[in-house]
């Protein structure tokens, strides 16, 4: 008995961790994979930033190469490399006819850049911008997750709040249908009456597992999205917020919206991808010193020294214009595509703030309808005991209030949803704009 009392705690569900919205959505934020992927891309973009830096710094190189050959210029030169040459190798039939001859030749080489056409500082800058353009996806990414939990969040408060307000309902809905049925058995209730007082009740109950599903549904979300089963505290309260003119939300978003400044970085990085391509039939300087020896066998060897400074220039070089063009092309593209952009943030603002408003100005009508209904079915029960109303009258009263909460309900979420919409659509769904929905969670329960 006692392995079985055991088997059964083990297999007993945990209940949910309690957590306020802040704490779900950090919790989401530090577990979001797409958040993991872009701080790789940043620390990427970091390197190869690092390594455009250091390729302004002196290279050296090692080189090692064997040549076998008899050609008379070869062994000549070879000679004089080694310090090999002597007086015999003057005699004409060695110098027409030396025989094959091996040289193991090793080298130190040391390139200092002096001038590269501004190759290095335009990829030095396409990188900066990278690396920016890469800051900002993460930054992105965090809205997202954090606007993702948020909702998430919210729609548990909704789907619990939903379901208990119908549990009530369905209660005093099967209470009224179990006193019609006595009196209906006297004959005091028309049958007409009591079977569609039974069909709205059904509609309740139906109602009433929909929402039950509905809350698992949105938990289960909640869960995924925070590593965790957790229950949401708070409720969809009747605060709301004071939001900017939209004008001010378009200023904030063009200046902090992620997705504006990656379409800015982009256009930057076309610029200069389009000044390098300009710029790359600039000679190339570059200062170069090296070491190297000459031997016949590895065993030692004499020593050659040689620096100065040597310089490049492309000329004729067939794909140049096409590598023009298309940069331009390039260019052309970011341009456009951000200024696509700065429209569609535009559209998204001003769509989430006339939302928001729509829902703040409708809740004294949706909290008006609930209390206008709640009075309705209030007068209906006395009228119904004293044989004045019928029973489908009081259901009917019944399911206009669980309609009313229901709308009234969905405002609430409407105006906590649309705020983080409004806030996550102007870049400003940061820490602070969570603190401020869970203080308005808090506050009591309508």
């Amino acid at each position: 008995m006692k392995h079985l009392a055991l088997a059964a705690l083990l297999l007993t569900p945990l209940p949910a961790a309690s957590a306020t919205l802040s704490q779900a959505v950090d919790a989401a934020v530090a577990r979001e994979p797409g958040l993991a992927a872009q701080r790789a891309q940043v620390e990427e973009a970091r390197a190869a930033l690092s390594a455009s830096r250091l390729s302004r710094l002196p290279q050296l190189r090692a080189r090692s190469e064997f040549t076998r050959g008899d050609d008379p210029v070869y062994a000549f030169s070879t000679l004089l490399r080694r310090r090999d040459f002597t007086a015999q190798d003057f005699a004409v039939s060695a110098l027409n006819n030396p025989g094959y001859m091996s040289n193991f030749e090793s080298a130190l080489e040391l390139g200092v850049p002096l001038f590269t056409g501004f190759s290095l500082t335009e990829q030095e800058r396409v990188r900066s911008l990278a690396l920016e353009r890469a800051q900002a996806g993460l930054d992105a990414a965090a809205q997202g997750a954090r606007q993702q939990a948020a909702e998430a969040f919210l729609n548990v408060l909704l789907a619990r709040q939903s379901l208990s307000s119908l549990d009530e309902a369905v209660a005093a809905a099967q209470e009224d249908a179990a006193g019609a049925e006595r009196l209906q058995s006297k004959g005091l209730v028309l049958g007409s009456d009591y079977q569609g007082a039974l069909a709205i009740l059904a509609g309740l109950r139906m109602r009433r597992a929909q929402a039950a599903r509905a809350l698992e549904g949105a938990r289960q979300t909640l869960a995924v999205l925070a590593g965790q089963d957790v229950d949401a505290e708070g409720s969809l309260s009747t605060a709301t917020y004071a939001v900017p003119p939209v004008a001010q939300l378009l200023a904030g978003a063009q200046r902090r919206l992620p997705r504006l400044k990656d379409a800015r970085l982009s256009q930057s990085m076309a610029a200069a991808m389009r000044r390098r391509e300009t710029l790359s039939l600039l000679p190339q300087v570059e200062a170069f010193g090296a070491l190297a020896t000459d031997s016949q066998d590895l065993s030692g060897g004499a020593s050659n020294r040689m620096f100065g400074v040597r310089a490049s220039l492309p000329l004729g070089d067939p794909t140049y214009w096409s590598r023009r063009r298309a940069a331009d092309a390039r260019w052309r593209a970011s341009r456009d595509f951000a200024a696509r952009e700065r429209e569609a943030v535009e559209i998204d603002v001003r769509q989430a703030y006339a939302a928001y408003q729509a829902a703040v100005d409708s809740l004294p009508a949706a909290r008006d309808a609930l209390e206008r209904a709640q009075q309705s079915l209030r007068l209906f029960h006395p009228l119904y005991r004293e044989g004045r109303q019928s029973i489908l009258d009081v259901m009917r009263a019944q399911q206009g209030q669980v309609e009313a909460r229901q709308a009234y309900l969905q405002t609430l979420f409407a105006v906590h949803a649309g705020y983080a919409r409004l806030e996550a659509s102007a870049g400003e769904l940061d820490p602070a704009a969570v603190a401020r929905l869970q203080a308005a969670l808090s506050e009591a329960r309508p």
